[in-house]
């Protein structure tokens, strides 16, 4: 076990959501197209809902809402929001109430807002269509539920705190040895971005363990 690996079994505590480890596809025809090897680190096959690099950050922040005797999750985003969607079906699966803020004005179920309705989400909207409205709305909807007696845990967008990108310094372990498996040395990796989570616990992960990729 490596020092990382030791480090992270000792840290907080994770919950087994996700189906890990996910698959390291390689992919032949861009690798052509580009004449350098392209590789995919499949993370939209974590397992739950729609799958997702979510889940990894739900892994921790769960088990810590837990650890903490709450009863209910608090959070918000877009109304077509994965993390929203999938921090809300994770939620229910601890036996936590969900609750997510909208920024903007109702809109017509579909797509993730239809998967909320199915799933009994209380969804409160802003009116406001800046992104950053949400997190006054969380607030606000926290504040009215402890008014309540009840125990709101409350997450950013995204799930972006420093106990949620352990999932993705752990996945950095993952990735690693089956890069080592394929024989691959890894050169860079990208990905997309959104509240940096995600990117936090790689840069973090790469920097606790160099050997992952240059």
């Amino acid at each position: 076990m490596t020092s990382l690996a030791a480090a992270l079994a000792a840290g907080p505590r994770r919950l087994e959501l996700a189906t890990l480890p996910t698959p390291l596809h390689l992919a032949p025809r861009l690798s052509e197209h580009l004449d350098v090897p392209i590789w995919f680190k499949r993370d939209d096959l974590t397992g739950v809902g729609l799958g997702g690099n979510k889940v990894r950050t739900l892994e921790y922040l769960l088990a810590d809402a837990l650890d903490r005797g709450c009863d209910c999750l608090v959070t918000g985003a877009g109304p077509q929001s994965n993390w929203t969607m999938l921090a809300a079906l994770t939620a229910i699966r601890c036996g936590l109430d969900p609750y997510v803020a909208c920024y903007g004005d109702p809109t017509p179920a579909w797509g993730n807002l239809l998967l909320h309705r199915g799933l009994g989400t209380t969804v409160t909207w802003t009116g406001d269509p800046e992104r950053s409205s949400v997190d006054a709305a969380m607030a606000a909807v926290a504040e009215r539920l402890r008014g309540e007696g009840r125990r709101p845990y409350v997450v950013p967008r995204g799930g972006a705190t420093s106990l949620g990108a352990l999932g993705y310094v752990r996945a950095t372990l993952e990735l690693a040895d089956q890069l080592d498996a394929a024989g691959v040395g890894a050169r860079s990796l990208w990905l997309a971005t959104g509240s940096g989570g995600t990117t936090a616990g790689l840069v973090a992960g790469a920097a606790l363990l160099p050997t992952a990729y240059d």
